[in-house]
């Protein structure tokens, strides 16, 4: 089944490509090349260094301690927000094709504006159902639209997009092969899974389950972890005999997190 899904997949996504090079004379390509994961690195480090305004060397930062054992392993990771989880997932990524997921387009916009100064604009790509009007807000009509349509063709590197654009292809729709055949050799980064519902959570863990089992990896982080999900993503992957590691943040820094003071409140 994996064999037929991988042949009938990589020849829709050929047809599709092919048809979309012949509207165009641009010099388009099917994959772009990533950054190697050290050009990666020292531009997380730089931005990790800008956020917090003093330069402090790797040995102290807690993602590149984490990320080093964890780069070809599927990933569950809780932390606070703001905590760095969107720099953990660029490292994570391993300068190998991923897709990063949110449940919000406004959201999704702002990691894609950051993922850009990771791994600069021609290699990242923003899908999600007014991806094309947030290009031609940028006031560049014709590069808009070649951003956008390279985009559809899952050709970036580093593709931020909603969940909706690739969640419901666990259903299995006609064409499903192409995004699943794309998924075999890509890494798959879920954030904010506590904001979907019940039924839209279960269709994204049968689309985690499946791209295990398609053969790509995934990286699922949240702030808070609703349990059922985390229960049912660990006991379908037994069932696979595939290991996952979990790493939370909390318990790791529960001496810095229990004072952590997220809300400030005034008595008028």
């Amino acid at each position: 089944m994996k064999d037929w899904i991988l042949l009938s997949g990589f020849l829709i996504r050929c047809d599709h490509f092919a048809s979309f090079c012949e509207e165009d004379e641009d010099n388009y390509q099917i994959e772009i090349e990533n950054k190697s994961y050290d050009l990666i690195k020292e531009k997380v480090v730089e931005k990790i260094n800008e956020k917090l305004e003093v330069k402090i060397s790797e040995d102290n930062i807690w993602q590149f301690k984490e990320v080093e054992n964890l780069k070809d392993k599927n990933v569950i990771l809780i932390a606070p927000t703001g905590s760095g989880k969107t720099e953990f997932s660029f490292l994570w990524s391993n300068g190998e094709k991923f897709f990063y997921t949110l449940p919000l387009r406004s959201a999704a916009e702002q990691i894609f504006e950051r993922a850009a100064n990771i791994f600069d604009n021609d290699k990242t790509g923003l899908l999600h159902s007014d991806a094309d009007v947030y290009f031609l807000g940028k006031n560049d009509e014709i590069n808009s639209i070649k951003l956008y349509d390279t985009a559809r063709q899952l050709s970036y590197p580093a593709m931020i997009s909603t969940g909706d654009q690739f969640f419901p292809y666990a259903l299995r729709p006609p064409g499903y092969e192409k995004v699943y055949a794309v998924f075999s050799y890509s890494k798959l980064v879920i954030d904010e899974v506590q904001a979907y519902d019940p039924r839209a959570a279960a269709i994204v863990v049968k689309f985690i389950e499946d791209v295990v089992r398609m053969g790509g990896k995934f990286l699922l982080m949240t702030a808070t972890m609703p349990e059922y999900i985390k229960e049912e993503i660990i006991n379908r992957l037994k069932k696979l005999n595939v290991n996952e590691v979990s790493i939370n943040r909390y318990e790791a820094e529960k001496q810095n997190y229990t004072t952590l003071k997220k809300h400030k409140i005034e008595l008028k």
